[in-house]
């Protein structure tokens, strides 16, 4: 999706795959999803559920015509996961 999007796990936990990076996230995380990256959110509990929140500059973008969605043609749609985020690593770098 050609959109923007910020994520705020309301409740639950899972991860998103986001450029076929992994990130994992729990309840009162807020995560970022850039333009033009194709993502996807997996519930890691077969019992609770997972509420993610979100604002989005979609309604923007399609009043202006600019508004662009392509679903990804391989992998039955599916990213195939190259790495998972360490947030523990990225702080050591910061």
């Amino acid at each position: 999706q050609v959109n923007s999007a910020v994520y705020h796990v309301v409740e639950g936990r899972g991860a998103t795959v986001i450029g076929g990076v992994r990130f994992d996230w729990e309840q009162g995380d807020i995560f970022v999803i850039p333009s033009w990256t194709y993502h996807e959110h997996l519930n890691e509990s077969k019992s609770e559920r997972a509420i993610l929140f979100s604002a989005q500059d979609t309604p923007v973008l399609a009043a202006l015509g600019k508004y662009r969605e392509e679903a990804l043609a391989t992998n039955n749609g599916f990213q195939t996961v190259k790495e998972t985020f360490d947030v523990e690593k990225a702080l050591a770098y910061g």
